[in-house]
């Protein structure tokens, strides 16, 4: 790869992953390294709760990059922050594509993410162009954002307010 040029083998490709045609979200950004998320998660680094609530009439949307973990510890992850509230007041969740994801009973990290996730009956997005994965975009934390995404192709808009 030469410095600023990306020579991509794959096409990029948003998937709505409930399969909706169209999706149109807007909310106040949140989120990371999936990662590094859940070694944070309950410490008294974590204000986490504070945020949404102060937050929550605009609405919160989650991005998660995943870099190594496997789909058996996405499911983890999902569930501990599910069951502590995290997705309350939540509008949309995107997911990066995915650098590496093993797994040890042949759950492909998209069967994790919807099995994790669907009852929560809100927008997934997965395969976006954020985290590890070049192509990516920078998110900024506590932007409201607007993310539309539809035919595989994606766009977030940024409000600093």
């Amino acid at each position: 790869m030469l410095r600023g040029v990306f020579i991509l083998t794959k096409k990029v490709y948003w998937k709505n992953l409930n399969n909706e045609e169209v999706i149109n979200i807007k909310g106040r950004m949140i989120g990371g390294c999936l990662d590094i998320i859940t070694d944070l998660f309950g410490t008294r680094f974590d204000n986490t709760k504070a945020f949404l609530e102060k937050y929550k009439d605009d609405g919160i949307i989650w991005y998660f990059d995943v870099f190594e973990l496997s789909s058996e510890s996405i499911i983890r992850i999902l569930w501990k922050l599910k069951d502590n509230g995290y997705f309350k007041y939540t509008k949309g969740i995107l997911f990066s594509r995915v650098y590496t994801c093993n797994s040890y009973y042949d759950i492909t990290y998209e069967e994790a993410i919807y099995e994790s996730l669907k009852d929560l009956n809100i927008p997934i997005i997965i395969n976006t162009d954020i985290g590890h994965v070049a192509p990516r975009m920078t998110i900024i934390n506590g932007a409201v954002s607007t993310i539309t995404s539809s035919n595989g192709k994606g766009k977030i808009k940024f409000e600093l307010i």
